[in-house]
């Protein structure tokens, strides 16, 4: 994947072959170039980068936003960045809004969880 330094921000099994990473390509996710999603079908034997809009109309892998956290519920996905909350129900390449803003200015949203009943979803920073 080129001669970039990737750094995992996260990482979520979405099965037992089947990962998701958000990387960043420093030492750490702030500040830095490129914000990338790779997949592996698997176990991590090889990765590919997912084009993706997580960020809104930025374009795809660019200086947009990061995800943050990552949570798997049933056939979605859920991801925070900055200050906004994003599902996708395609492998992660499409991601609207559910809640927040795009490129807030905020610290990021650092906590994405699932209420003990299964009912609720938690993020917050």
């Amino acid at each position: 994947m080129g001669d970039f330094h990737w750094t995992i921000v996260d990482w979520l099994a979405i099965d037992e072959q089947h990962w998701l990473l958000s990387a960043a390509d420093g030492d750490s996710y702030e500040p830095v170039t490129r914000h990338e999603v790779l997949e592996t079908v698997d176990g991590g034997q090889t990765w590919d980068l997912i084009e993706h809009d997580f960020g809104g109309d930025e374009p795809a892998n660019s200086e947009a936003e990061p995800i943050r956290r990552l949570l798997a519920v049933d056939d979605a996905i859920y991801a925070t960045g900055w200050g906004a909350l994003a599902v996708s129900t395609n492998g992660g390449h499409h991601w609207p809004l559910r809640g927040g803003l795009w490129r807030a200015l905020a610290t990021g949203l650092t906590t994405l969880t699932r209420s003990l009943d299964g009912n609720h979803l938690w993020y917050g920073g």
